[in-house]
């Protein structure tokens, strides 16, 4: 004998319903847990079936969702991609507007610096150095890989929606 509540536990049920699964009494099916008893033999067979369907469907993986279920993830998965290729664009716009401005704030670096090496020592700097000098491209660069981050994540979200979609056995 010995306790006996893996498969009741498994599959999330209560000693009632696993009483009624076994077509004994809720004592009965008590006892057997707590090793005072022995199952009718019926019941022990009918157990054996659950124990042996509970494996099978183990091994066999994820079990098939029924045709409403199957339908309503296939459907939210569907949504999820159309929003996910939505923001995908959205992001591409906004790394290349930021790579087009990070790429202006260096040049606009190297430049300054280029005419303060050209300047003779004591002259003034020259209205463009000034207006210039003042640009810092790091937060921009930053800016920019963030947003070549997040295009990157989108796709790959794309890619595993995409996987998850053509996954679902959905029949009509």
């Amino acid at each position: 004998m010995g306790k006996k509540i893996t498969v009741r536990h498994e599959l999330g049920l209560t000693q009632s319903a696993m009483a009624d699964l076994l077509h004994i009494k809720r004592s009965q099916w008590s006892m057997y847990e707590s090793g005072k008893r022995s199952l009718p033999t019926a019941a022990m067979v009918r157990l054996a079936e659950i124990e042996l369907g509970l494996q099978a469907a183990t091994r066999k993986g994820s079990p098939d969702l029924p045709a409403d279920v199957g339908r309503e993830v296939k459907k939210q998965l569907e949504a999820k991609l159309s929003e996910n290729q939505f923001q995908l664009a959205l992001a591409t716009r906004k790394w290349d507007a930021a790579k087009e401005k990070s790429g202006q704030a260096v040049k606009a670096q190297l430049l300054t610096a280029h005419v303060k090496k050209q300047a003779k020592a004591g002259e003034t700097a020259t209205k463009l150095v000034k207006k210039l000098d003042g640009v810092n491209a790091n937060p921009l660069l930053v800016k920019a890989e963030m947003a070549r981050l997040e295009v990157e994540w989108l796709q790959q979200e794309a890619l595993w929606l995409g996987a998850e979609l053509k996954k679902q056995k959905v029949t009509f």
